[in-house]
C-alpha cells in the first residue's frame, strides 16, 4: 500500500477533463488499496461521499497558490500525482528535488497554448512557464492522455529531450458509472415519440465545441423528418445563443436543453440515445465523453482529428468525419444504425483492458 497525494486544483463539479481524470485515478487507486488523498480548491457541490479523503484549500482566486502552501506536509507521501498545470506550476515554485522525484505529472490538453504560445498577463507576471518548465525537467515521470497529446507538445514546445519520459496512459471510463442502462421510460420522461431518432451531445456548451454546425446540421434535417431530437447537456456561455437559434427556427420542441446532469446519471441517455455526436473544432487531447458514449453501446460521430482519432473505431464503433456533408449522410441514412452494440463494447473495452494494466506512477 502506498500513500498517494492527487494534487489538483480542477476537480468535479469544477472544470472539465483533467478534474475528471484526478477523480477517476483517485478511486482507481484506491480501490487498489492505496491510501489516496486528494489536495484542491474548495468547490460547491462537491462531492465527499468517497472512500479516500479530499483535503479542501480556500478559493482564492487570483492568488490560489497561497492556499496550498501550507495545506499538506508533501514529505509525507511516497508519490505524487501532479494533476494539472496549476499543480505542476506549484511544483516548480516550492517543491524539493526529492519530492519532484517522488511526481509524476499529467498532460491533459492545452498546455502548449495557455504557458507556451499564448500566456496570459498574470503567468507572464508570475513566471508560470519558467516554474512549469523548472518541474518537469526534474520530475521522475509524466504521462499524456493519447498519443496526439504527446506528439502536440513536444513539437509545440520543442522540449524534446523529454521524449523518453513522457508515457501514453489512456483514461477508460469509469465502469461502475457507464455501462448499458436501456430505460423503457426514457423516451416518455421527455416527451419524445417512442420511435424517435435521439441525436446526443454532452460538453461544455461553448461555440469552438461545434455547436454552430451541429444546430445547422439539426435543422436541415428537422425540415424533413419531424421524428428527429437533439438532447444537449451541458453549460457554457454559448447555450443561451443557441436556445435563441432553437426559438428562433421553431425548434424548442425538437431540441432538450438539459443544463448540468450529474455523471451517474449520464449513462441512461447515452444507452438510450440513437447516437451520440459532437463535432468540436478544437484540438480535442483525448475526449472522455466519446468513450463513455461507447461504453454504453450508444454509437458515435466525431471530427477525424486530433486525439478523437484515437477514441473512435471508424465504422466499427462510431464514424470519424471529414466535413458537414458526411454528418448529414450518416444521419439522414442512419448509417449509425448498421453498428454493432457488441464491436461497440468491445472497442471501449479496450480502454478498460488498459487501465488495469498500466501503472500511472511508474517512472
Amino acid at each position: 500500500m502506498k500513500k498517494i497525494l492527487i494534487f489538483s486544483h480542477e476537480f468535479p463539479p469544477f472544470g472539465g477533463g483533467a478534474g475528471v481524470v484526478a477523480k477517476h485515478y483517485a478511486k482507481k487507486l484506491s480501490d487498489e488499496g492505496n491510501e489516496i488523498t486528494v489536495l484542491t480548491k474548495q468547490i460547491e457541490n462537491i462531492d465527499l461521499n468517497v472512500k479516500y479523503k479530499i483535503r479542501l484549500v480556500k478559493n482564492l482566486k487570483k492568488i490560489w497558490i497561497l492556499a496550498y502552501i501550507k495545506a499538506v506536509d508533501f514529505d509525507e507521501y511516497d508519490q505524487i500525482i501532479l494533476n494539472d498545470h496549476s499543480s505542476v506550476y506549484f511544483a516548480g515554485l516550492f517543491f524539493s528535488q526529492n519530492q519532484l522525484s517522488n511526481s509524476v505529472a499529467f498532460l491533459h490538453g492545452s498546455e502548449p497554448e495557455n504557458i507556451f504560445e499564448k500566456p496570459n498577463i498574470i503567468k507572464k507576471l508570475f513566471a508560470y512557464k519558467y516554474f512549469y518548465v523548472s518541474a518537469l525537467n526534474r520530475i521522475s515521470s509524466i504521462n499524456a492522455v493519447s498519443s496526439y497529446m504527446k506528439e502536440k507538445f513536444m513539437k509545440r514546445t520543442e522540449m524534446y529531450h523529454l521524449e523518453s519520459k513522457i508515457k501514453i496512459v489512456y483514461t477508460s471510463a469509469d465502469p461502475d458509472i457507464f455501462y448499458p442502462d436501456f430505460n423503457e421510460d426514457f423516451n416518455k420522461n421527455l416527451n419524445i415519440p417512442i420511435d424517435a431518432t435521439i441525436l446526443l451531445s454532452v460538453s461544455r456548451i461553448v461555440k469552438d465545441k461545434g455547436y454552430f454546425e451541429m444546430f445547422e446540421i439539426f435543422r436541415k434535417l428537422s425540415l424533413n423528418n419531424e421524428r428527429l431530437f437533439w438532447i444537449i447537456i451541458g453549460t457554457g456561455n454559448y447555450l443561451q445563443t443557441l436556445k435563441n437559434f432553437a426559438k428562433n427556427s421553431n425548434l424548442e420542441s425538437k431540441i432538450i436543453f438539459t443544463g448540468a446532469v450529474k455523471r451517474e446519471k449520464l449513462r441512461t441517455y447515452y444507452s438510450n440515445a440513437s447516437v451520440f455526436w459532437l463535432l468540436s473544432n478544437l484540438d480535442e487531447s483525448f475526449g472522455l465523453v466519446y468513450l463513455e458514449a461507447q461504453t454504453c453501446a450508444c454509437p458515435v460521430i466525431g471530427r477525424n482529428r486530433a486525439g478523437v482519432k484515437e477514441v473512435i473505431e471508424n465504422r466499427k464503433s462510431g464514424f470519424l468525419v471529414e466535413n458537414r456533408e458526411a454528418v448529414i449522410d450518416i444521419l439522414k441514412n442512419r448509417k449509425y444504425m448498421e453498428l454493432k452494440r457488441e464491436d461497440i463494447l468491445k472497442f471501449s473495452n479496450n480502454f478498460c483492458l488498459v487501465d488495469k494494466k498500466q501503472n500511472i506512477l511508474s517512472k
